[in-house]
């Protein structure tokens, strides 16, 4: 995921494990990053997004 345009920093974590499935947390930060290349390639890789929890925004301020 890494690898993704805008993607700079990928945390996952384990949240649970049953027989069938596992639940991860993934927090993804960077600058330009698109939800549906994201959305696309957790699919390719066999895993399904079921919410975004949070999303943060900050506004750069321009050098002058």
């Amino acid at each position: 995921m890494a690898n993704l345009k805008g993607i700079t920093r990928v945390d996952v974590s384990l949240i649970e494990m049953d027989e069938k499935t596992e639940s991860l947390k993934v927090i993804l930060e960077g600058i330009g990053i698109y939800f549906d290349e994201i959305k696309q390639h957790m699919s390719k890789l066999g895993a399904v997004i079921h919410s975004v929890d949070q999303v943060i925004i900050e506004k750069q301020s321009r050098r002058q």
